[in-house]
């Protein structure tokens, strides 16, 4: 089984967007078996670094066809496509067929659950509340 991470575009036109050739491999998550969330955020966590540098300090394009000088770019992750599945393991949600009914409303206020002090306590709040601590709450967007 092999996962990976694809950047797209979304300043290109549709009919492009999504073409091979102008996507962005960002990284590969080669396993026997599927990930573990706890082990997701070892792939996630250098491409939100690489988005928080992209963000606060820009990246700089060497040059384009509309600036030949150069251009000072900022990116930004704006939507994360993939299956239901997919999409609540990378936000470190429970499954969809987990006892935790709504991932969206205020009865679990997002926190930074790294700071616990056991896996034992964390997997005990991800138990009871269906949530855990996902390097994308790094993003300041």
């Amino acid at each position: 089984m092999v996962d990976i991470i694809v950047l797209a575009c979304l300043n290109l036109p549709i009919e492009i967007r999504y073409k091979a050739k102008n996507m962005y491999l960002m990284g590969i998550i080669p396993s026997p078996t599927e990930p573990s969330l706890v082990e997701l955020n070892h792939y996630t966590n250098p491409v939100i670094d690489d988005m928080l540098i992209a963000w606060y300090i820009r990246l700089r394009l060497t040059w384009t066809v509309l600036h030949p000088e150069g251009l000072l770019v900022k990116c930004a992750i704006a939507i994360v496509v993939c299956d239901l599945p997919s999409a609540r393991k990378t936000s470190q949600l429970a499954s969809s067929i987990s006892k935790i009914f709504c991932s969206v409303c205020d009865c679990w206020k997002v926190r930074d659950n790294r700071g616990n002090i056991t896996i034992a306590e964390q997997d005990t709040i991800f138990a009871k509340h269906g949530i855990r601590w996902s390097p994308l709450w790094r993003l300041p967007y």
